[in-house]
């Protein structure tokens, strides 16, 4: 595995002109510059919420599309005299 910028990847070896051009893209950044870049920000309090209740969110968005689409089809029988 090549370890780049904090992601491991597998099969996407860097060539070594992208080592070069890395090398003098980022040379006049200072090191408090490249923190910023590539350091994780905080994460505020609904983002958090959220992320805990993500699994939750996509069961609800699923099962109200499903009776959305129940819906639909009940309405287009009824509409056509099928039930």
């Amino acid at each position: 595995m090549i370890y780049t910028i904090g992601v491991l990847h597998k099969s996407m070896p860097r060539s070594k002109e992208f080592h070069e051009w890395l090398d003098k893209w980022s040379s006049h950044l200072t090191d408090q510059e490249l923190q910023d870049i590539f350091s994780l920000r905080e994460r505020g309090r609904l983002e958090r919420w959220l992320d805990r209740h993500n699994h939750k969110m996509e069961l609800m968005r699923t099962l109200g599309s499903a009776v959305a689409a129940i819906t639909g089809v009940l309405v287009f029988l009824k509409l056509f005299n099928f039930i």
